[in-house]
């Protein structure tokens, strides 16, 4: 059985991704932030 692919909207910019390509946030409307909104909210947890 294939698992099954969640796509949640990002609260910043509102483009909908695959729930692995997003980050879950308190601030964002819809509770979801994508990586590229989530480097320009929190720069802090930049990736290495």
């Amino acid at each position: 059985m294939k698992k099954r692919k969640y796509y949640r909207k990002c609260g910043i910019c509102g483009e909908r991704y695959e729930q692995s390509e997003m980050v879950r946030d308190e601030c964002s409307p819809t509770g979801w932030i994508c990586f590229d909104c989530c480097m320009g909210v929190h720069p802090e947890y930049e990736e290495d």
